[in-house]
């Protein structure tokens, strides 16, 4: 038997935070969980009540904001 549903969202949505949804599929990341896709998705559904890429879309827009926030903070800098 696999891991429970709690363990299992943790560590993918670790892996998702880290990105690994970035460049590579939710097939593999369940592979390297040692589980499969579908029980990932039940997983990260239950547990917080999103789809993988839900959490990956949620994760690339918080990265957008922080770097726009960024350069808006280096711009304004720049100007003083």
């Amino acid at each position: 038997m696999g891991m429970d549903r709690a363990a299992l969202a943790t560590l993918a949505a670790e892996r998702i935070e880290a990105g690994a949804l970035d460049e590579g599929s939710l097939e593999a990341l369940a592979c390297a969980l040692g589980s499969t896709s579908r029980s990932v998705r039940r997983a990260l559904r239950s547990e917080l009540g999103l789809a993988p890429v839900e959490l990956a879309q949620a994760r690339r827009l918080a990265l957008a904001r922080e770097l726009a926030r960024t350069m808006v903070a280096e711009q304004q800098r720049s100007r003083s």
